[in-house]
């Protein structure tokens, strides 16, 4: 059963791209696979430990890491006890214990980050020393998992971690026996096959240690002289590695080494007249500035949502284009995909009635308990006069009272055409309007585009194309009436001048309005005589 449901979840990885590419769906396949020998009938208690060991370097290298390369990744949120200020709000998908733990002060939030590095790097080693202290460690990475669980929504990750935490515990702490009663294996095959256990769970071990020296910044710790006995142990170990990575065996794990300082959020919005817009909503992903963020249930993993707060980070970092699959998730909507629509909170409505058009935006998302003073919130670009103009204190465990009501969205970005018709939004955050909610507050940032289907292709528009291409349509169609009942009224000698005007009118409409439809990255333009023919 388990070989059977790790090779599955192995062809699920490889089938679903990016929708797997976490951690710790790397963690699922390396535990389960190093969980196999463990799942064997009738195994000897002298086997255990050399089977047992491979699992608890998993864990170590899991813990350890997300330590190292937090200390080696010159963070300067790290470095100087901050990260913890904002990470609360800049996680990928927060609950509304995030919304409260982010209004504690500073100084908590610093024992936070020290809490974080004394339990993944020094009491990593506990694990390995007598029982006590294995206990120690194990209520420590118990702990840390509560905490993570209890703040933000991480899926099944938790739960990992500390089924990985058991292996190290001594049976003896409980008050009955795990091992059913069984008939042993004979004493000479126990004793025979003790030494190929041992060599095996030793090379298992090696190559999953192995990959440690490949987190950020580790690769050049390890560097032995030149044909000594250390170059040549590295050099096997790497064999080892090699040799059992393509199984899913020897991944390098660490974490939120670099903390995430914003939260730009990609908000989708439908249209069937390219005029009144809807805020499409997600189930975990924040959204409505209004709504109080939702708990994710322990196990379950929205993976959408997940998803989509990868890609707004990318843009802060100067990658606006937005990637292949969130373009298809939009042409899903636009053709009314039940499966893709179940991922959203109006399943109902797009598949009842696929909307026209699909806009993008990127907005600056904030919590409404977010403090404006630099120690605390350094992203945030609201004084602490307008924050304190949009919201009443109240008591500390309820939101604040909004003041005035929302701001109209902002329609207006800088946007241009780059040589390839490719629709380049910049960000203008100085001048556009703040938008104020029970629960958060936003900024607009910069808009993707407007999608569209025409003959069944994807196609962008521009805010101003959206505005214009219409109005130009219902013209053409009041012109082609006019003209139809004209013509069937004109004399044969009246022919040529309307053939003319025909002309002349389907010369105007080809010129493009201010910009042009961009399909694969070359010039579309809309043809006025298909659209009078």
């Amino acid at each position: 059963m388990l070989v059977a449901g790790t090779f599955s979840y192995r062809v699920l990885r490889s089938s679903a791209g990016v929708f797997t590419g976490l951690q710790w769906d790397c963690l699922v396949v390396e535990e389960c696979l190093l969980s196999i020998p463990l799942a064997l009938p009738l195994l000897p208690n002298c086997w255990l430990p050399a089977l047992l060991l491979p699992v608890q370097l998993l864990l170590f290298k899991c813990m350890f890491g997300s330590g190292v390369v937090k200390r080696r990744s010159r963070c300067p949120r790290w470095a100087n006890s901050t990260a913890m200020d904002l990470h609360y709000e800049t996680q990928p998908i927060p609950h509304v214990a995030s919304w409260y733990m982010h209004k504690l002060p500073h100084s908590w939030h610093a024992y936070e980050c020290w809490i974080a590095f004394l339990i993944q790097l020094p009491l990593t080693f506990f694990q390995w020393c007598a029982w006590p202290c294995r206990l120690f460690a194990f209520l420590g990475y118990a702990s840390l998992m509560v905490m993570i669980q209890s703040t933000g929504n991480y899926g099944f990750f938790n739960v990992q971690v500390g089924g990985l935490a058991v292996s190290f515990l001594d049976d003896s702490l409980l008050p009955f026996s795990l091992y059913p009663q069984c008939e042993a294996l004979p004493t000479w095959l126990t004793l025979a096959l003790l030494p190929v256990l041992a060599s095996f769970g030793l090379y298992v071990s090696v190559a999953c240690s192995f990959s440690l020296l490949q987190l950020p910044r580790l690769g050049g710790i390890a560097n032995p002289a030149s044909g000594s006995t250390a170059e040549w142990a590295l050099s096997m170990c790497q064999k080892a590695h090699e040799s059992l990575h393509p199984l899913g065996i020897g991944h390098s794990y660490g974490p939120f080494a670099g903390m995430t300082t914003f939260r730009w959020e990609l908000i989708f919005e439908l249209s069937h007249d390219c005029v009144t817009w809807t805020q499409l909503e997600f189930p975990y992903k924040p959204g409505d500035i209004n709504a109080r963020p939702r708990w994710m249930p322990i196990g379950h993993f929205q993976r959408l949502d997940w998803r989509l707060w990868f890609v707004p980070l990318s843009m802060g970092r100067g990658r606006w284009a937005p990637p292949d699959w969130v373009e298809s998730f939009v042409e899903k909507l636009l053709k009314g995909s039940p499966n893709v629509a179940a991922l959203t909170m109006s399943r109902d409505d797009i598949v009842k009635s696929p909307p026209a058009f699909v806009r993008v935006s990127v907005w600056d998302y904030h919590f409404s308990s977010c403090d404006a003073t630099p120690h605390q919130c350094p992203q945030v670009h609201v004084t602490r006069d307008e924050h304190a103009s949009a919201y009443t204190s109240s008591s500390w465990w309820k939101p604040p009272c909004l003041n005035k009501p929302a701001d109209s969205p902002c329609l207006g970005c800088n946007e241009t055409f780059a040589n390839n018709g490719q629709v380049q939004c910049h960000p203008r955050q100085e001048d556009a309007p703040m938008e104020w909610g029970s629960w958060w507050y936003r900024r607009f940032v910069s808009r993707c585009g407007v999608y569209y289907l025409h003959d069944g292709q994807l196609r962008t528009w521009t805010e101003a194309m959206c505005a214009e291409r219409p109005r130009k349509y219902d013209e053409s169609l009041r012109m082609r009436e006019t003209q139809g009942v004209k013509k069937r009224l004109l004399s044969p000698a009246q022919g040529p001048a309307l053939l003319n005007a025909l002309q002349k009118t389907a010369h105007e409409l080809e010129k493009p309005i201010s910009g042009t439809a961009d399909d694969t990255g070359s010039r579309q333009r809309v043809s006025g005589r298909n659209i009078l023919n």
